[in-house]
């Protein structure tokens, strides 16, 4: 019991480190994107939009829980990782006839990304008063602009050690 509260709290702080950081990127991106655009906004509206997008952790959180309980699995950390690690989608496509860098990329997506990726799409049209569709055309604009530097760094991180 002591280890598997233990593995809990090691978790709790890596996602907390995680979405602290994803946070910052997604203000960074999204402060560039909107300067590219021309696009006005108040500074708290950009922090209400990033904490918006960041229900997706909640979202995706409670969905691992269904699913578990849905599996009939006992609540163990291996359980919610494996849970965790069923979402990726790079568990979806064929190893074997799959270039390494779109691998890599793949295996960095998982459904947690393609939320936020919808909830900054409604939480910019709430904002700036748009049409979804041009909501969400800026937000992959903007914030598909910082996965793909992501990609780009996790690909030199990957060819660099390897």
């Amino acid at each position: 019991m002591d280890i598997e509260m233990r593995q809990l709290k090691f978790y709790l702080i890596e996602q907390f480190v995680f979405l602290f950081l994803q946070s910052l990127g997604m203000f960074l991106c999204l402060n560039i994107g909107f300067l590219y655009f021309k696009i006005k906004t108040s500074f708290r509206n950009l922090l209400n939009l990033i904490c918006f997008s960041l229900l997706s952790a909640v979202a995706s959180q409670l969905l691992i829980i269904g699913l578990i309980q849905l599996n009939n699995w006992t609540y163990t950390m291996g359980s919610i990782k494996d849970m965790h690690e069923k979402l990726n989608l790079g568990n979806y496509i064929d190893v074997e006839k799959t270039a390494p860098w779109i691998k890599l990329s793949l295996t960095s997506i998982n459904f947690e990304q393609i939320i936020v990726l919808i909830l900054l799409g409604l939480g910019m049209r709430k904002i700036l008063k748009i049409k979804y569709r041009k909501a969400f055309s800026i937000t992959l604009r903007t914030y598909g602009l910082g996965i793909l530097l992501w990609f780009v760094f996790a690909m030199v991180m990957e060819m660099n050690f390897s």
